[in-house]
């Protein structure tokens, strides 16, 4: 069922406002129809003029309107894909005389249901299997997200992890002139970038790769990978990452779950992308959800 782009919700009589995320220049509303009861997330980029700038220049609304479209695209691209956030409806006005808001209206989804307390067993295994299938159809589709983490992966009312923020993503076949954003730095959030991503070198699915990994060890230890790995200059550390930089991460993932499981997980965070394998971690997480 396509749901309703509704341009002011708290102004539009029996649409009831649940939350609201503000990122700056995007605002992210939970809303629900009172009428069918029927819920949805909205995504809608700020009205501001094109030469406002936030964040010291990092986004400005002409290039987020841009990147809110790219986002709806590739979102239906991946409609019905394993872990993928739905995308409903979309609306954007770049009309000669709008003021190109741009919106997009998808399932709803929640928070994790620990909060921020670690997911651990059988939970996390769900969890990294769930990663991996969003991964795996991105792969398949030809597309690279280049922004996972954690806050982008969410859950649906059937507690299924949903990756569902694609504002970063591009197509491969023309990624080699997009991997830097407007200010010349490197595209994503600087904890899960792929030491490849922070040298600004053209990516493929690897990236990700990369950066789900991190995202799975912060799940479920609570701590962010980058700042254990790196203690030192963090963007040069980043480029210049090795086994040893990797290896820190061992002891705590051995004293949660195993040897052989740290050693599978930790394939996923290789420092060389032509040997970065998830494939195992997704193999031995659906095994231990077998056994229970």
């Amino acid at each position: 069922m396509v749901k309703r782009v509704i341009l002011e919700p708290e102004k539009t009589p029996g649409i009831k406002v649940e939350s609201i995320l503000n990122r700056g220049i995007v605002i992210i509303s939970r809303l629900t129809d009172e009428v069918t009861g029927e819920s949805w997330v909205q995504k809608k980029v700020l009205d501001l003029p094109d030469n406002h700038a936030l964040f010291g220049g990092l986004y400005h609304d002409k290039e987020a309107r841009k990147r809110l479209r790219r986002e709806f695209e590739v979102m239906k691209k991946l409609s019905g894909c394993p872990n993928i956030a739905e995308v409903y409806d979309h609306q954007f006005l770049d009309a000669p005389g709008e003021k190109g808001i741009s919106i997009l209206a998808m399932e709803e989804l929640f928070s994790s249901p620990n909060g921020s307390v670690p997911i651990q067993g059988k939970p996390f295994f769900k969890y990294v299997v769930g990663v991996c299938n969003s991964l795996d159809s991105m792969k398949a589709k030809g597309i690279v997200n280049r922004d996972v983490k954690p806050k982008n992966v969410l859950y649906n009312l059937n507690q299924d992890p949903k990756l569902f923020d694609f504002d970063w993503c591009k197509d491969y076949s023309d990624i080699s002139s997009f991997f830097r954003s407007a200010s010349g730095a490197p595209t994503g959030t600087k904890w899960y970038r792929s030491p490849e991503q922070q040298r600004m070198e053209d990516l493929d699915y690897k990236t990700d790769t990369y950066s789900a990994a991190l995202t799975m060890y912060e799940i479920t230890t609570g701590r962010i990978a980058s700042s254990v790995m790196f203690m030192e200059d963090f963007e040069e550390d980043v480029e210049r990452c090795n086994e040893r930089h990797v290896n820190k991460l061992r002891p705590r993932l051995v004293e949660i779950y195993s040897e052989d499981y740290a050693d599978i997980f930790l394939r996923a965070l290789n420092p060389e992308r032509e040997k970065r394998d998830i494939d195992s971690l997704k193999k031995i997480s659906l095994e231990m959800l077998a056994r229970g």
